[in-house]
């Protein structure tokens, strides 16, 4: 049995190093992406705010928009379900679901959990992301993000790999909108 787990740990870590996968937590002094400034009214698409609008959450967990993101040839923006909460998907032809965000319905001042992937990005202003392969194996990526001042965790997907999803964190702006 012992020899197993060995073996497992082993297969994972070759695979970590094939994967070019950086492992370890960076420390960014800059502010946050959606930190800079907010976007509003036209340049948010409508489907961001319908399924905030409508989300249990939406007094704790301001929208973020994936700024661009409907500009990636062929993306198809529509809602995707997520209990609790909101979320907004991106398909691709031949793709669902290739990217996306949503702001779960997880409340994080009361489940005091962690969720660590192998790279972790925490910013000086207390918000942190924490991202790898979606259930261990690729070629999905998944992040969970906690923004500084919300109480919902943030979830970021991309099925086109680390940079794409990289690339999705960095165009995350946040959205003027109110919690009525």
């Amino acid at each position: 049995m012992k020899m197993r787990t060995i073996i497992a740990a082993l297969i994972i870590y070759i695979a970590d190093l094939g994967s070019g996968m950086a492992i370890g937590q960076e420390v960014d002094t800059a502010p946050p992406p959606w930190d800079n400034p907010s976007v509003k009214g036209r340049a948010v698409p409508t489907v961001y705010l319908a399924e905030w609008k409508k989300a249990e959450n939406r007094s704790r967990c301001q929208p973020l928009v994936l700024l661009g993101a409907e500009r990636e040839p062929g993306a198809k923006i529509r809602r995707a379900e997520f209990a609790g909460g909101w979320a907004v998907a991106y398909d691709l032809p031949g793709e669902r679901s290739a990217f996306g965000i949503a702001g779960t319905g997880l409340d994080l001042d009361s489940s005091g959990s962690t969720f660590k992937f192998p790279n972790t990005i925490t910013w000086s202003e207390g918000s942190s992301v924490s991202y790898g392969l979606q259930g261990g194996i690729g070629p999905s990526y998944l992040a969970y993000l906690k923004v500084s001042g919300q109480s919902c965790l943030y979830n970021i997907w991309s099925k086109r790999g680390k940079i794409h999803l990289e690339h999705l964190i960095s165009s995350l702006r946040q959205v003027k909108a109110r919690s009525r």
